[in-house]
């Protein structure tokens, strides 16, 4: 994890988020009385308590996604989920903010599967945890072109941040001033990419480049610095995906990437 993190303030970046549970239902910390976390495995490493150590000795701010979808309790795509999972995930959401305070963003993966009473329960379950952090509901790749992060669709309310999934504001950037249901917020903008380079990977989907393959290539740096510097324009964030190989370790030769990466976006300021 240390390495990880050394990576990102290598690359100069600000803050991080920590896939704490996919959609596998695997927890990365130990859960009491949940019995498909780290704790019951071969490895009982608290990889959540490691990674809130690592941000703080690097000084990156920390945060988490966490994902309703859970194949382990039998839930579907498009599929509301149960009371009683619901009670899991609530409980879950409290031990992360309980037991790890300070994180800044708590990302919320595949919210359709949640009910809106369910999403005003959990945005307010976070806030009063962890007033400051923000909390995020994924538009995901069906929502993301269509709105371009200009508003808010139904089922991803209430949020604090619009996201898009490898999708940007329009070409004049974001205004951070959205209207829902009559009124209006302040809600700044997020885009996330999972950095694969699909020109190496051509018969997979851009999705499938979320998670480290042995074929998987960061994009060309060049094309990361246009991103970079195209949502920066746009006044929005950008949240880049780096996956750690099977041996927990962050390759040599995407590290070497992004060091020269932030040479590049460090050398261009201003310009």
């Amino acid at each position: 994890m240390r390495q990880w993190i050394h990576t990102a303030k290598l690359a100069g970046m600000q803050y991080a988020i920590l896939t704490v549970k996919h959609s596998s239902g695997f927890c990365l910390w130990n859960s009491k009385d949940y019995d498909y976390d780290v704790a019951a495995s071969s490895n009982t490493t608290d990889v959540v308590a490691a990674f809130m150590k690592a941000c703080s000795e690097e000084g990156i701010r920390p945060g988490f996604c966490y994902c309703i979808l859970d194949a382990s309790q039998g839930n579907a795509w498009e599929q509301k989920i149960s009371d009683k999972y619901f009670q899991q995930v609530l409980k879950h959401l409290t031990e992360l903010h309980t037991n790890y305070p300070g994180a800044i963003e708590q990302w919320i993966d595949i919210p359709d599967n949640c009910t809106q009473n369910q999403l005003d329960s959990i945005y307010t379950l976070v806030k009063k945890l962890n007033p400051a952090c923000l909390v995020l509901l994924n538009q995901g790749l069906g929502i993301s072109p269509k709105n371009k992060g200009e508003k808010i669709e139904s089922g991803h309310w209430p949020t604090d941040i619009v996201n898009g999934e490898f999708y940007g504001p329009p070409l004049q950037g974001h205004d951070p001033h959205i209207s829902f249901e009559g009124k209006e917020y302040y809600i700044p903008m997020e885009v996330c990419d999972n950095g694969g380079d699909n020109s190496n990977n051509p018969d997979n989907s851009s999705a499938g480049n979320w998670f480290y393959t042995n074929r998987y290539k960061l994009k060309p740096v060049k094309e990361l610095y246009k991103l970079y510097k195209t949502y920066r324009k746009q006044n929005v964030n950008f949240l880049l995906n780096i996956p750690p190989t099977s041996d927990g370790l962050i390759s040599e030769e995407i590290v070497l990437k992004l060091k020269e990466l932030n040479t590049m976006i460090c050398s261009n300021k201003g310009r």
